[in-house]
């Protein structure tokens, strides 16, 4: 299993996703990103590997710098709080702090972090090619990616 690169910024427990990746992490270094998959039992399937763009990063660096801890008002991200298969837990980190909530059910002092996040995740663990024009956030993606 590869070390991971830098900070951890997200991960989700417990949430239904292929058996392979039922726990992503994603970890950052500057621009620099890390999905790394792992199954039900904790051992390591696969990593996804990208950069941010410039103006993605300062955007995920302010929304980390105006996180609120202490509004705690749960939002329905998505419309998807609550779903039947919206299960597990997500927890967030923003610089030293972290904090978990059901899937897809942030709260509101974290949101633009989350909002970020989700984004980025999405389009690193589908392998969106920001060269062929499907990523907003990511500026590269590493060879070998594997979609799940």
């Amino acid at each position: 299993m590869p070390d991971p690169i830098g900070d951890e910024l997200w991960r989700i427990e417990g949430a239904w996703a292929l058996p392979g990746c039922t726990r992503p992490h994603l970890y950052r270094d500057g621009r620099q990103l890390q999905l790394q998959c792992f199954d039900t039992n904790d051992n390591f399937s696969w990593e996804n590997l990208g950069s941010l763009t410039a103006e993605a990063a300062e955007q995920l660096d302010m929304a980390i710098a105006a996180a609120d801890f202490e509004d705690t008002t749960t939002v329905n991200y998505k419309g998807f709080c609550g779903a039947a298969d919206s299960v597990g837990t997500e927890t967030l980190w923003v610089g030293d702090r972290s904090v978990s909530f059901a899937t897809s059910c942030p709260f509101a002092g974290v949101l633009a972090v989350y909002e970020v996040i989700d984004t980025v995740s999405i389009e690193l663990s589908e392998c969106r090619d920001p060269a062929m024009g499907l990523a907003t956030m990511l500026a590269t993606i590493e060879p070998g990616c594997r979609a799940y």
